[in-house]
């Protein structure tokens, strides 16, 4: 492999670990707004149990118990507090598997761009290896021209 294949070489693999940079980039970008977007509906979950707890200590209030319509009401917005629950814990199940296949996702990217990386730092090992050479090489042409005008 001479100097030109190796530099064409690394060019080609510069490109190549810029698009795996972007790649990465939007992976990433991808595994992150996942994880918002499961801390957001855990957060819906957590507030609908608190609602939930909220409406239980109303409801074991003396004034409260002894009321119909308060009691009435409390059956009601505890049906649709669990009807939310329910769907928010349906949606979180599939959020959990969207952000796992994201995360895959994302560390899949990471693995091609370090492996374009490893290959960049191997060919410019080889890179270094043929320039030096090629100066040794020169090196040594100059001083047999050298010597061979010191003869004449």
């Amino acid at each position: 492999m001479n100097k030109s294949q190796v530099n064409k070489l690394m060019k080609l693999n510069n490109i190549r670990i810029r698009r795996q940079e972007k790649k990465l980039s939007q992976a990433k970008m991808t595994y992150v707004e996942s994880c918002e977007k499961l801390d957001r509906r855990n957060i819906q979950i957590n507030q609908i149990n608190s609602e939930n707890k909220e409406l239980l200590d109303y409801l074991s209030l003396q004034t409260t118990s002894k009321s119909p319509i308060k009691r009435e009401y409390v059956k009601i917005r505890k049906f649709w507090l669990n009807y939310d629950l329910e769907m928010h814990e349906y949606y979180l199940a599939q959020e959990i598997d969207e952000k796992n296949i994201n995360h895959s996702e994302y560390q899949t990217e990471k693995k091609q761009w370090y492996k374009q990386k490893l290959k960049n730092e191997q060919l410019s090992l080889i890179r270094t290896k043929l320039l030096s050479k090629d100066n040794s090489y020169n090196e040594n042409r100059e001083d047999e021209l050298y010597q061979e005008s010191m003869n004449k």
